[in-house]
C-alpha cells in the first residue's frame, strides 16, 4: 500500500516537472521531489530483492544439479557392479566347467592305464607260468644233472619273484578300486563325476553366499547414508 502511494506521488511529481518545463521552469518544489527519492529507494530495494531471489534460485538449481549427478553416478556404479557380478559368475562357471573336464579326462586316463597295466601283468604272469612249466618239463628229462637242477631252482625263484610283483601291482589296483567304492557308499552316488561335481559345487555355493553377504552389507550402508542425508 505504501509503495502504491509512493508511486502515485512520483507520477504526480513527473507530471508537475513536465508542466513546469513547458512553462520554461525547471525548478522542482522540495515537497514534490521527495516521492522521487522514495521511488529510487523502492527501485533499489526491489533490485536488491531481485538479486537475492536470483542468487537463491541459482543456488537451488546447483543443488538440484548436484543431486541429479549423484543419482546418475549411483545408478552408473550399481550398473557397473551388476556387470562385474555377471562377469564373475560367468568366469566361475567357466572355471568349474574346465576343472570338471580336466578331472574327467584324468579319471578316464587313470582308469585306462589301470586296465592296461592289469592286463599286461596278467599276460606276463601267464607267460611266466607257462615258461616255468616248460622249463620244469625239460628239467625233468635230465633230473640227474646237477646243473639243470640248479637252473630249475633259479627259474623258480625268478618266477616266484615276478609272481609276487604282479600280485602286488594287482593289489594296488584293487586298493584304488576299493577307495572309489567307499566314496560311492559314503556319498550315495554311483558316478565318480557326480562326486567330483558335488565337492566343486560346494566351493561355488560358499562363494555365492559370500557375494550375497557383501551385497547385503553394501545395501545397508547405502540405506544408512540415505537416512543421514
Amino acid at each position: 500500500m505504501e509503495a502504491k502511494k509512493t508511486l502515485e506521488a512520483a507520477r504526480h511529481c513527473f507530471v508537475t516537472i513536465a508542466r513546469n518545463r513547458k512553462q520554461g521552469s525547471y525548478v522542482v518544489p522540495a515537497e514534490q521531489s521527495q516521492p522521487v527519492v522514495k521511488v529510487e529507494q523502492l527501485l533499489s530495494s526491489l533490485r536488491k530483492r531481485f538479486d537475492d531471489v536470483h542468487a537463491e534460485v541459482r543456488k537451488r538449481s546447483e543443488e538440484v544439479a548436484r543431486y541429479k549427478e549423484s543419482i546418475r553416478q549411483a545408478d552408473s556404479a550399481e550398473h557397473q557392479v551388476t556387470n562385474d557380478k555377471a562377469r564373475i559368475h560367468q568366469l566361475e562357471k567357466d572355471t568349474v566347467r574346465q576343472r570338471n573336464l580336466t578331472l574327467q579326462s584324468r579319471l578316464k586316463s587313470l582308469g585306462l592305464e589301470l586296465r592296461e597295466e592289469r592286463g599286461a601283468l596278467e599276460q606276463r604272469l601267464v607267460e611266466w607260468q607257462q615258461s616255468i612249466v616248460n622249463d620244469a618239463a625239460a628239467a625233468a628229462l635230465s633230473a640227474s644233472s646237477g646243473k639243470w637242477r640248479r637252473m630249475l631252482c633259479v627259474e623258480k625263484l625268478i618266477a616266484n619273484s615276478l609272481q609276487k610283483t604282479s600280485v602286488e601291482n594287482v593289489e594296488k589296483w584293487q586298493y584304488k578300486e576299493d577307495i572309489f567304492q567307499k566314496i560311492r557308499e559314503a556319498t550315495g552316488m554311483a558316478d565318480v563325476m557326480e562326486i567330483v561335481n558335488k565337492f566343486l559345487n560346494r566351493d561355488l555355493e560358499n562363494q555365492k553366499l559370500k557375494l550375497l553377504a557383501e551385497e547385503a552389507e553394501k545395501k545397508l550402508e547405502v540405506k544408512n547414508e540415505d537416512k543421514q542425508l
